[in-house]
């Protein structure tokens, strides 16, 4: 028994330093594994079939191979300041208007990265005022609106978290399913 006590411990051990020096780097496991961890740490579920999760089986590049937990954690696509008007109904002037995404403050210049693999689909805009739209699997799509630079073209694919432009000081994003918007806090922190 006291053998099998040494081995787990070196086991944990082991384990501790690979998922160390994988969240230190800024390699494509890093993408799947914070997600996976934040996961662990915020759920009741046996440790086991959670750290199944854990193993890769193939690159992440798409909606259906992204382990259930990554989807409900991923992360805004940018760094804001703060949230200038949320998704839904809201009440200006006596007047009730829907917002089918959030829209926010942000500094100049901050980088927008996708929230899920997929293909751009269309880039409008004009003035430096660019809008680029990614059609996701599963007919997802999302739309991120107020850019002043454009670092991807149309029909070209895009990682999760790749950056996809630059903002000026604002910033629209939303999240579509099958041409319906979708609360896009039900998808990040």
């Amino acid at each position: 028994m006291f053998a099998n006590f040494k081995i787990r411990l070196l086991l944990v051990i082991v384990l501790a330093s690979v998922l160390g020096l994988v969240m230190q780097s800024n390699s494509p496991g890093k993408q799947a594994v914070e997600p996976v961890l934040r996961y662990i740490m915020k759920s009741d579920y046996d440790l086991t079939q959670t750290f199944n999760h854990l193993i890769p089986r193939q690159d992440y590049n798409s909606l259906e191979q992204l382990p259930a937990s990554t989807r409900l954690l991923l992360k805004a696509p940018c760094d804001y300041l703060m949230v200038e008007q949320n998704y839904g109904w809201s009440e200006e002037l006596n007047r009730k208007t829907f917002n089918p995404g959030m829209n926010f403050k942000v500094a100049a210049s901050t980088p927008v990265k996708a929230v899920l693999p997929g293909t751009v689909q269309t880039i409008t805009g004009d003035n430096r005022k660019y809008t680029v739209k990614i059609k996701h699997t599963g007919g997802l799509e999302s739309i991120y609106g107020g850019l002043q630079e454009v670092d991807v073209k149309v029909d070209h694919p895009v990682l999760i978290e790749q950056v996809i432009g630059k903002t000026g000081d604002q910033f629209y994003f939303e999240l579509r399913s099958k041409d319906d918007p979708v609360n896009p806090r039900s998808i990040f922190e």
